[in-house]
């Protein structure tokens, strides 16, 4: 599986101090309640005393980037509070203050300005030496490498890049939102100017489907790919794009996510293009999302063919029923897949889909990937005429959880039973009924007031003895159903659902 990229981070580019507060950090964000200091010293492997001392380094770097966490540490037992519960943006101002603070990611940062092109010039906008600088590029270069590029140094000092313009723009890109997320802009760019850019450069209907936090990464795409370009050279560009028949996809006006009207070269237009699919998570609409399919179908696009037979083969193979309304968004997912193995290094950090996170404690889950995967590496060999030829060698892995998550989304599973048997009023087990109903398709559960023995779940209000062990219970207590009954079932029942889907696969 791919290294991820704070994973990288932290093991390239970051002292290991910093490494332990940032794991101490995560867990007690993660887990909002007060724990005993041995406990944690314990669990993070360190002795009392040196525990303590992370605690208070963290309590200083709090106050450093003026975050509203709070550390308390009440006789031996700790918590970190966070009083408007934004745990994301308070990690990640924590997590940039210990990179910025980092010999390894400052050299990196400023190996990445086109103006530091020695190791001179590095040295002056470090303030460190050259020969201490050559002692840390090992480490750096290691990071580098997960992407694709690296630099090194001629005889006379002078700095050689190594890499393509999309690793490079991606590298810089990913690294950035992986460390900074919102928090920040890079290249100390003014936030006032998101919104005359993304205005002036993207498309009105590409901005409206986006919001939020993918808004601010396209906005940074953007800073990247248009400050200090090109990291390599436009004739380098020219070769790189030649080399891939899918960039003509990308220069279609209804693909293009770009005005006609800005203000951007063609091979600006393209990578901004490539890299916004592989970057960020949505560019489209669903109607933008059927043009296009039709738009590729029509275009004789290998990669496209490509996806289209495997979705159909896969589905054929493990004998799973896609919705037709899915099935085009799946099969452009696919591409995208294809596009990472085209455009980026196989090494690349990536974060592993949710599905296999989920579902890797099943004892069947090795033997359903290992099926899926030689399913894979068959079509493969059979339509290798219809793949681009690649530098390295394709990453198995990202399309193999790509097909395991439509197996685990797709494959039919019986729906859970849940009996409802409220005992002091007939209406309140209609209503109950009635709710749980509004929030689960009958794909999912089916209700009843009786049989009771053949149900998966029972939500009662009279102790019930008589009922397999297997069977969960949901107690209601007191004479009527308040807001937390309601949060007590409906988390119950969710719950089980999920674990009723899990084992599905046992």
């Amino acid at each position: 599986m791919s290294m991820q990229t704070q994973e990288a981070v932290q093991k390239f580019l970051l002292p290991k101090q910093a490494v332990k507060k940032i794991e101490i950090i995560q867990f007690l964000l993660k887990n909002q309640q007060y724990y005993n200091s041995h406990y944690l010293a314990t669990k993070f492997d360190v002795s009392t005393t040196n525990f303590l001392r992370y605690l208070r380094e963290i309590k200083e770097d709090i106050l450093a980037v003026n975050s509203s966490l709070e550390l308390v540490n009440q006789k031996g037992l700790i918590r970190l509070y966070c009083s408007d519960e934004d745990f994301t943006y308070q990690f990640h101002l924590l997590f940039g203050h210990y990179c910025e603070q980092a010999t390894n990611y400052r050299i990196g940062v400023a190996l990445f300005t086109r103006q530091v092109n020695s190791v001179l010039k590095l040295s002056q906008a470090t303030s460190f030496s050259p020969s201490y600088i050559y002692s840390r590029m090992k480490d750096i270069n290691a990071f580098l490498q997960l992407y694709g590029i690296g630099i090194r140094f001629s005889s006379d000092g002078e700095k050689q890049m190594i890499g393509t313009e999309f690793q490079i723009l991606y590298c810089i890109l990913d690294v950035h939102w992986s460390i900074f997320s919102s928090t920040r802009l890079p290249f100390e760019a003014d936030p006032e100017q998101k919104e005359p850019l993304l205005n002036k450069l993207v498309k009105k209907d590409v901005l409206q489907s986006l919001n939020g936090g993918l808004l601010c990464k396209l906005y940074k795409l953007l800073l990247i790919c248009t400050n200090n370009y090109p990291y390599t050279s436009i004739q380098s560009i020219r070769e790189e794009i030649q080399k891939h028949q899918t960039t003509q996809i990308f220069q279609d006006p209804v693909i293009d996510i770009l005005k006609p009207c800005a203000d951007l070269s063609q091979e600006q237009r393209i990578i901004i293009n490539v890299l916004s699919r592989l970057a960020i998570t949505k560019v489209s609409s669903r109607e933008e999302s059927q043009h296009q399919y039709d738009i590729l179908r029509k275009g004789n696009f290998t990669s496209f063919e490509f996806s289209e037979r495997l979705l159909t083969a896969f589905c054929q193979h493990f004998m799973i029923f896609l919705p037709e309304e899915r099935r085009n968004m799946h099969i452009l997912n696919l591409l995208r897949n294809k596009l990472y193995n085209e455009y980026l290094c196989e090494t690349q950090p990536s974060t592993p889909m949710p599905s296999y996170s989920l579902y890797k404690d099943q004892k069947n889950f090795y033997q359903i990937r290992e099926e899926i995967q030689q399913f894979y590496l068959d079509f493969r060999a059979d339509h290798q005429h219809l793949l681009p030829k690649l530098d390295g060698q394709e990453n198995i892995t990202w399309i193999v959880e790509a097909l395991f998550h439509i197996y685990v989304r797709y494959k039919p599973v019986k729906p859970i039973i849940i009996g409802v048997n409220y005992t002091k009023d007939y209406y309140v087990s209609e209503d109950i009924i009635a709710q749980i109903e509004q929030f689960y398709s009958p794909q999912q559960v089916k209700l009843q007031k009786n049989h009771l023995e053949d149900c998966d779940i029972v939500i009662t209000d009279a102790p019930v003895t008589d009922l397999s062990p297997h069977i969960k219970r949901i107690y209601l207590l007191g004479d009527s159903i308040d807001r937390r009954d309601w949060r007590q079932i409906s988390t119950k029942v969710g719950n089980y659902i999920f674990e009723h889907r899990v084992h599905a696969f046992e």
